[in-house]
């Protein structure tokens, strides 16, 4: 794809997984032209129980109208715990919210481990756990200090850049 966001990002493999009456959607790295292109196929089966958010919960994907045909129960964000780029955004989170979805995120609660056998098992179809409780509020999002698109310098090396150079040992004299 071409036009406008990080061209990587809009051709990120998107997956949805079917298991019996369990349905999960893998949304990679795409961002909302990605969405567009999918919402544009009427004929796809786009709605799911549970969604791994696209881009880690970034400003540029998950629209409201792409939430709405997906219609998760629940939402998994994989993020760092401290990340430049503000993910996940509280415009995501507030979507999410709106369409009543549970939310797990990986900077709050570590791993998120997904269980199903794909049937409805003592009234449960899935089960979620994750590594660590949270004491944080999982609906209040992070403040960007860099933008994660290419539209203004995306970074190639991940969050940090490149490690900092080692300094030169320093020597002390002792003066008499």
């Amino acid at each position: 794809m071409k036009g406008g966001g990080n061209d990587t990002n809009a051709n990120s493999i998107v997956l949805r997984l079917d298991y019996g009456d369990f349905s999960m959607l893998f949304m990679g790295d795409a961002e909302s032209q990605t969405e567009e292109r999918l919402l544009g196929k009427k004929d796809l089966d786009l709605k799911a129980k549970v969604i791994k958010m696209a881009h880690h919960g970034s400003k540029y994907a998950t629209s409201e109208n792409f939430m709405k045909r997906v219609q998760p129960e629940a939402a998994i964000i994989s993020d760092g715990g401290w990340n430049r780029y503000g993910h996940p955004a509280q415009s995501v989170l507030d979507r999410l919210k709106a369409v009543n979805a549970k939310v797990w995120r990986t900077d709050l609660q570590g791993e998120v481990t997904i269980t199903t056998k794909g049937k409805g098992d003592s009234g449960k179809l899935y089960e979620i756990k994750t590594a660590k409780e949270t004491k944080e509020d999982i609906w209040i999002g992070r403040d960007a200090m860099k933008d994660d698109s290419s539209h203004s310098g995306f970074i190639a090396y991940g969050d940090f850049g490149p490690p900092p150079k080692a300094k030169p040992p320093t020597t002390k004299t002792q003066k008499h």
